[in-house]
């Protein structure tokens, strides 16, 4: 997820340098007119002459002049906001993690413990780990196959893996975004509403 979000920066950074083929500032620069004055005219409709201010003093908070570009980089710096601020990108947890679900021998399990596990004993957590770096079937894996590898392994063996595989769960039942919460705030705010308005029907015939 992390790298996804930040692949999607870089492809908006890039996009302030140079404008999206076939996006709105072609599609609308291609359908301004300028005639001989330097009027404009968009789909047959004038808009106004260039060097002409709606307003004689300059306003402290809008612009009459403002160019494809400049628009540009406001829409996707808002963009870039609301990437970061929905989707956390926590590092110091990403740098620990990301060894870990690569089945990196080195993978600082202390840390991991201290961060997703600390409920879990760490002797088994190391052990059941070091084991499954051992077995070539699951090096190539992705997190998401290894723990349904794991979950449908017989019951015997299934109990071997029991604390790596809670582990593993954690990270994949975890979300980079608050969506989970500003979905529990919009059922208590209806919820609320719901009541309002039965307490008020209520009182109303009282």
């Amino acid at each position: 997820m992390a790298e996804n979000v930040n692949d999607c920066i870089r492809s908006l950074d890039s996009l302030i340098r140079d404008k999206l083929a076939g996006g709105w500032e072609e599609l609308l620069d291609n359908s301004l007119v300028y005639d001989e004055d330097n009027n404009i005219t968009l789909k047959n409709i004038h808009i106004t002459d260039v060097p002409e201010r709606r307003r004689s003093k300059h306003h402290l908070y809008v612009t009459d002049h403002r160019n494809f570009e400049a628009i540009r980089g406001e829409i996707i710096l808002s963009l870039k906001e609301f990437l970061k601020e929905r989707f956390h990108i926590d590092q110091t947890l990403l740098s620990a993690i990301t060894p870990f679900v690569r089945l990196d021998e080195n993978a600082p399990l202390n840390e991991i413990h201290n961060l997703i596990a600390h409920d879990l004993d760490f002797e088994e957590l190391s052990l059941e780990y070091n084991d499954i770096c051992t077995k070539e079937i699951l090096k190539n894996k992705s997190l998401h196959e290894l723990v349904k590898y794991l979950s449908m392994l017989p019951v015997g063996k299934k109990e071997m893996f029991s604390t790596i595989l809670t582990s593993f769960a954690r990270i994949l039942a975890a979300t980079p975004h608050s969506a989970d919460v500003e979905r529990l705030i919009s059922a208590n705010n209806l919820i609320k509403n719901i009541i309002k308005i039965v307490s008020e029907y209520f009182y109303r015939d009282k």
